[in-house]
């Protein structure tokens, strides 16, 4: 029965939708309280700092990557539309076998949205900063609030130096680039929850 399926799937997801609330409430209250108390915190040591700091590093420098090369294909994609444009007819992408229509769609994607493949690359960091929606995100995006609340100055260096400015001077000049700063910005802004933000 389609309608019993319906309902039974939309069940499901108001229990998933209660239980996210539920472990939300719970992350807050024991930030809350080891803010409030941070002696009951176990200290963490040189070695794990600098593991996760590793791992992190490692992480941001393979996302970066993948979202610059994403650009890289966006921006040959727009010069090959110029001068299909200019040369009538069948775009220069297209009669040598490059970026055709369908890629096209896959590399541009759609009024002025980013890349898909960006879009997958800094979704741990959409991900990471929704401390008060997303209960429990990717690995990636724990792996991200867990350095955060290691040292926050760090990570955000981090942040900056391995993956926004590489992202942001690869779509510079490109579509998607003002859209880009405005997701980067707002998320970063949003990564330290109140209370958190780092000093420098």
């Amino acid at each position: 029965d389609p309608l019993l399926k319906e309902q039974r799937l939309d069940h499901f997801w108001r229990r998933l939708a209660s239980l996210n609330r539920e472990v939300l409430g719970l992350q807050a209250e024991i930030r809350t309280l080891g803010g409030r108390s941070p002696e009951f915190i176990e200290k963490v040591s040189v070695q794990q700092k600098t593991q996760v700091f590793a791992l992190l590093s490692e992480m941001l420098t393979r996302f970066a990557g993948s979202a610059s090369r994403a650009f890289e294909g966006l921006g040959a994609a727009s010069r090959q539309r110029r001068r299909g444009a200019g040369g009538g007819g069948v775009a220069e992408g297209d009669a040598r076998g490059g970026v055709g229509d369908a890629d096209r769609e896959q590399v541009v994607g759609q009024g002025g949205s980013m890349p898909p493949a960006v879009e997958e690359a800094l979704g741990f960091l959409r991900a990471a900063s929704a401390w008060r929606h997303v209960a429990l995100p990717s690995f990636e995006a724990r792996l991200l609030r867990l350095a955060c609340l290691i040292d926050a100055a760090l990570c955000r260096r981090l942040l900056h130096e391995r993956l926004l400015g590489t992202c942001l001077a690869a779509a510079r000049g490109k579509p998607g680039e003002h859209l880009l700063l405005e997701t980067c910005s707002a998320s970063v802004a949003a990564l330290w929850p109140v209370g958190e933000q780092p000093t420098t």
